[in-house]
């Protein structure tokens, strides 16, 4: 799982860097067409209220955020492999991935709203990191669950057997 949690920040920092890339050359062409209309326009400053300047977020530092949010986001699915009770194992995995997706939302709209980071590559980025993570979770979930199936029905005792931390990561 902890590979998992590398391999979906390693995604979202690839995903937030190009669309910090393609913001950042939009607002170079933008940038080269308005630059003849600039002296005909001298009150364009006041008129569009540009009196304060804005904090710069360079693309690297918002990629690197959005990794680490993912990276952190993503621990809280490590939780599922502290149950012990085989009957209790997929709501723990349920309840961890809706944890995990709505405290990732609730971090990049922070990150959007108070940090003042460019909203989209913050979104997009957050969200194929945990959709990386979701994925890969689901699989190892279902594997975990298949092989508990299995020994149920083998005869085995499975409340006795459990999801032990390995078996689950």
């Amino acid at each position: 799982m902890l590979a998992a949690i590398v391999l979906a920040s390693a995604f979202a920092f690839v995903v937030a860097t190009r669309l910090q890339e393609t913001a950042e050359a939009r607002a170079a062409e933008t940038a080269a067409v308005q630059a003849p209309a600039e002296p005909l326009a001298p009150g364009h400053v006041y008129i569009r209220g540009d009196r304060t300047p804005e904090l710069a977020v360079d693309g690297e530092s918002v990629s690197f955020m959005v990794a680490a949010l993912v990276a952190s986001v993503s621990l809280v699915g490590l939780l599922p492999a502290l149950v012990t009770r085989a009957e209790r194992f997929g709501l723990a995995v349920l309840g961890s991935s809706i944890g995990r997706m709505l405290l990732g939302m609730f971090a990049a709209l922070i990150l959007t709203q108070v940090g003042d980071a460019p909203a989209r590559p913050v979104w997009l980025g957050t969200v194929a990191g945990l959709g990386v993570i979701l994925v890969i979770e689901s699989i190892l979930a279902i594997a975990v669950l298949s092989y508990l199936e299995r020994l149920k029905s083998a005869g085995r005792d499975v409340a006795a057997v459990g999801v032990e931390p390995s078996q689950a990561c």
